[in-house]
Order: C-alpha cells, then structure tokens, then sequence
C-alpha cells in the first residue's frame, strides 16, 4: 500500500506520533503532535532522496511561453514578466496569444501541437 513514506523510515517513535495525530480531535493537541512529527523529522535527519530522470514533459495552454534558452540569463529575469510555472520552470502569459486562444476555442478553430525537444544540458547515457 501507499504509505508516502518516501524516505523509507523506520521509527517507533515516529509511527506512534503518527498514530496519535491521527486519532486526536482537539484542534491544539493534534497542532502538538503535528509540531512533535516536525520536530522528529529534524531529530532523527531524515533525508529523502530524489530521483533523476533523463526527461520531463510538461502540457500547457499555448499562451504560457517560455525563454528561448530554457535557463535565461539573469537579465532576461528583469526583460520578461516572470511567472513560476511547473518543474520550477520560467514562463509568462502572452495576453495576445490568449485572448486569440480563447476566440479560436469558442469558434472550434484548433491549433497543432507543438512539440519541443531542448537537448542543450543532454549528456549520452
């Protein structure tokens, strides 16, 4: 089953902090224990490792843009209203583009898929 416990610990302690959260109905308890779990995950060091795949994929309307180097310079932060988007990525809104989107949507006019395949940081496995 899933048990969300990525870092694969194993703790008496922590499992019975866990057990009494989830049976607590008092509002300032159940912050304590909360509280006491956080506190435990700093105690006991626990490390939760990523992991790293060779790709990513990423779908979104066709008005969020993006750089066109996909890690732009730190003066292209100032030159672009930034937003955050995800995968930690950078991207703005381009107004025009949505406003036409939409139009197009209502009319049940389409666009194609675009496809992007930014091999720039690819290194041969």
């Amino acid at each position: 089953p899933q048990t969300n416990n990525f870092a694969n610990l194993v703790d008496q302690k922590m499992d019975d902090l866990i057990d009494a959260y989830k049976v607590e109905m008092d509002d300032t308890k159940k912050a304590k224990i909360s509280r006491d779990i956080q506190q435990r995950i700093y105690d006991v060091a626990v490390y939760h490792p990523t992991h790293v795949v060779p790709y990513y994929r990423n779908a979104h309307w066709r008005w969020i843009q993006f750089p066109e180097k996909l890690a732009p310079v730190q003066q292209d932060l100032f030159r672009y209203n930034l937003i955050n988007v995800d995968n930690g990525g950078l991207g703005w809104i381009d107004e025009k583009v949505k406003k036409e989107t939409l139009s197009a949507m209502k009319s049940g006019k389409t666009f194609p898929p675009v496809t992007r395949i930014d091999e720039t940081y690819k290194t041969v496995q």
